[in-house]
């Protein structure tokens, strides 16, 4: 639990310095201890692929899939992929701006049966989870797994989270579902 907390206390340190969750990362000493806390999170969850959301989250699906010797896959956003007959696209949703935005995979990345791992550097109302989620599904996939960096879910929403193995390693509770809040 000491762990835990220090990681913490690291993680808000970066957010008020820094201003931003993007900088996380450039902490060495706090982005090493959030990839060895995540992969010993899910060590024995028998994940066979590590799935990672873009932008932010890929800075954190790499180096778990590294550490826990498993292939990585990204999940991008809308257009970023050429070849368009190769990927499969996720629903819209809304994310933390209010904007509309939506997800793509390469349909040959996730076989049927694959326990999947799922990262991602933070969820506010789920919404870009539950896009990635419906695409892994949608190719045969099962979610083993959700690893968060920052939850800022309502107890309500964490629930609907529950049976993906949600873990994450700090909670921010914002005033409003659209207002992101550092402490």
């Amino acid at each position: 639990m000491e762990l835990k907390n220090r990681l913490e206390d690291k993680i808000r340190d970066v957010l008020k310095r820094e201003g931003s969750e993007y900088l996380i990362p450039s902490d060495a000493k706090t982005y090493r201890g959030i990839i060895l806390r995540l992969s010993k999170d899910f060590k024995d969850c028998h994940a066979d692929k590590v799935v990672a959301i873009d932008m932010k989250g890929l800075s954190y699906g790499p180096s778990n899939a590294y550490r826990m010797k498993l292939p990585f896959i990204p999940l991008v956003k809308v257009n970023k992929i050429k070849k368009r007959e190769l990927i499969l696209k996720g629903r819209l949703f809304k994310d933390w701006s209010g904007k509309k935005k939506s997800l793509e995979i390469f349909r040959s990345s996730i076989r049927k049966g694959d326990r999947i791992l799922l990262v991602d550097d933070g969820i506010d109302s789920g919404q870009n989870i539950r896009s990635a989620i419906s695409l892994i599904e949608r190719l045969g996939g099962k979610i083993v797994g959700l690893a968060v960096v920052i939850n800022q879910m309502d107890d309500q929403d964490e629930k609907k989270f529950g049976k993906y193995n949600l873990k994450y390693i700090k909670r921010f509770r914002p005033k409003s579902k659209r207002e992101v809040q550092f402490p």
